[in-house]
């Protein structure tokens, strides 16, 4: 009997599948960093979304809205808004909502989502699938400065575009990280 050296290279391509299948599994992460020093208190943050760059800015008003619902049963006031990107050409439009809210922080959010391929399959063979990863930028500057005291990063892999049960999963995971980093005050504590 004659060996032909196949089944070693099969039997590496199908453990390899076998384990970055698990690997299309939806999972979100938060990085965040706080900037040095002393802090204001803020206790009442506006909620800005910039739709620039994206098709469809119904997205990025679920995940304002997500946001708001999360600060607010933290104890947290705030109210939402989603500029389009004519209304950002300037900053006046951006002042004026801020000055209407009378909050005292600003909190900035970009949404992004980026495609890709990931190898999955079982013993059978392998496949690739599409994923999406839902990308979240937030920016927290104190009202009417431009000091940025606070940022964060929410990732999540998933093989669909952003629903809403992962956009209220990031939202979720950037106010505890506020609250985490020692960011925010629940509105009436001293």
């Amino acid at each position: 009997m004659k060996r032909t050296g196949v089944a070693l290279p099969l039997l590496v391509l199908a453990l390899t599948s076998l384990s970055l299948g698990s690997a299309g599994c939806a999972s979100a992460s938060v990085y965040s960093k706080r900037e040095p020093g002393e802090l204001p208190r803020l206790s009442r943050l506006f909620v800005a979304g910039s739709s620039q760059g994206l098709d469809d800015s119904a997205p990025l008003g679920e995940l304002s809205s997500a946001m708001t619902k999360q600060l607010s049963a933290r104890g947290v006031a705030s109210s939402a808004y989603v500029f389009e990107s004519a209304e950002l050409s300037s900053p006046e439009p951006l002042r004026q909502r801020l000055a209407e809210s009378q909050a005292d922080g600003l909190l900035l959010l970009t949404l992004s989502a980026t495609e890709g391929w990931i190898a999955s399959g079982g013993m059978g063979g392998v496949a690739a699938e599409r994923t999406t990863t839902t990308r979240v930028e937030a920016l927290l500057t104190p009202a009417g400065s431009d000091r940025r005291i606070w940022s964060a990063t929410c990732k999540y892999g998933n093989k669909s575009r952003a629903t809403q049960a992962i956009l209220d999963t990031c939202a979720q995971k950037l106010v505890e990280q506020l609250f985490t980093d020692g960011v925010l005050t629940p509105s009436g504590t001293p």
